[in-house]
């Protein structure tokens, strides 16, 4: 199953985050906890994650609602989760240059990456 808002604030939590529950950004280091070490690259330079939470996350962009159009895919992982915050919908995104995660709602025709959870 995609993973919830609830899901994601658990592994926040457990990644030592003080407020998961918070807008914006939030956290200290748990971004880079988050990334892989390898693939994340801004104009020919890496900056890698230390994923030290095992989560492997990698940077896929965004795709935009109304043109179709993609960017990011190189230095930010937006993930979707499967909560509303009508008429939007909770999402993650890990940046290349932040320690932080940013927890936002956005319009559900956004395109995201998703995260699943093996039940």
């Amino acid at each position: 199953r995609v993973a919830t808002d609830a899901d994601w604030q658990t592994l926040e939590t457990y990644l030592g985050m003080a407020d998961a529950s918070n807008t914006g950004e939030r956290g200290t280091d748990e971004g880079l906890e988050l990334r892989n070490t390898d693939l994340w690259a801004v104009d020919g330079f890496e900056i890698l994650g230390t994923n030290t939470s095992g989560f492997s996350a990698t940077p896929g962009g965004t795709r935009a609602e109304t043109t179709g159009n993609y960017s990011n895919q190189t230095f930010v992982g937006f993930y979707w989760t499967a909560t509303e915050n009508a008429p939007n919908a909770w999402f993650r995104a890990i940046s290349y240059d932040t320690q932080t995660v940013l927890r936002d709602s956005a319009t559900k025709g956004t395109g995201y990456s998703v995260r699943c959870i093996q039940e």
